[in-house]
């Protein structure tokens, strides 16, 4: 913690952390990327290679943050996450972002496949949390950071990114949400051609612009629970499925009044 929190030399001490092998007693399931390897753009990239990449590009992003796209953003959005205290789980998030893919590797037309690396990748690193004695909240950070480090990949290379594809990008990563991009920004940064990530640049702008809009309106929720019973229905599970649907249908200008979305619950919910 002491090394990624206050660290001045975190990359070299990266190098020997690998080399005295050190890190594979620390982090057991990194040993299996080492000879693991990854087809992208036509080139063949080790695993562990990039992941040692990885994260060493997060401590040349805290230094050089002014001279990335970043620096267009409020310095309040980034520099929580390289304070002492979440700085580290940054770092920690670039080791465990691939680490189940030694695990879940397939090959298809000469391409590897890592279905579901992220959601196992977290399971691991939730369980090294554990074990390594992590607040719980530090652990969810971590988890968190791994389970949705493709969300902004795949989402910034969507041909079109609804506002309901941002409000839903906030609400399913909540604190994380800027962190990620300083991840992926990274990850991005250590895999081929990694020059120019304009889809997270372009990504970015809108999360920032829409969060800053919602931040400033803070509308109340057209519905509450209490008017869900008043319908008949039962609480539980089913309730914070609809009251996300009526928002999102809000955010969409589908939905603006109480009684549309009374209408539109005893449309699509009431049987």
């Amino acid at each position: 913690w002491e090394m990624f929190g206050k660290g001045k030399y975190i990359e070299s001490g990266i190098d020997i952390l690998k080399e005295s092998e050190i890190l594979f007693e620390i982090i057991p399931e990194i040993k299996y990327q080492e000879n693991s390897f990854q087809i992208y753009e036509g080139k063949s990239i080790n695993i562990l290679e990039h992941t040692l990449n990885v994260v060493k590009n997060i401590g040349k992003l805290e230094k050089n943050i002014k001279k990335t796209f970043f620096s267009n953003f409020k310095e309040e959005y980034y520099k929580e996450w390289f304070s002492y205290e979440k700085k580290p789980l940054l770092f920690l998030s670039g080791f465990f972002h691939d680490i189940a893919k030694p695990f879940t590797v397939k090959l298809e037309n000469g391409k590897t496949k890592f279905y579901g690396h992220d959601k196992e990748g977290a399971k691991i690193a939730s369980k090294w949390g554990y074990q390594m004695r992590l607040s719980k909240k530090e652990s969810k950070i971590l988890h968190d950071l791994v389970y949705n480090h493709m969300y902004p990949h795949l989402l910034g290379k969507e041909k079109e990114i609804t506002q309901r594809a941002l409000f839903r990008y906030l609400r399913k990563t909540g604190e994380i949400w800027f962190a990620l991009f300083l991840l992926d920004y990274a990850d991005f940064r250590a895999t081929p051609p990694g020059k120019n990530p304009k889809y997270l640049k372009d990504l970015l702008e809108k999360l920032v612009s829409f969060y800053e809009e919602q931040k400033k309106e803070r509308p109340k929720p057209l519905i509450t629970g209490y008017d869900l019973i008043d319908l008949g229905l039962t609480p539980g599970p089913i309730f914070k499925k609809i009251l996300q649907d009526v928002e999102e249908k809000r955010v969409e200008k589908i939905i603006n009044t109480k009684e549309e979305a009374i209408e539109y619950i005893k449309k699509n919910y009431l049987k």
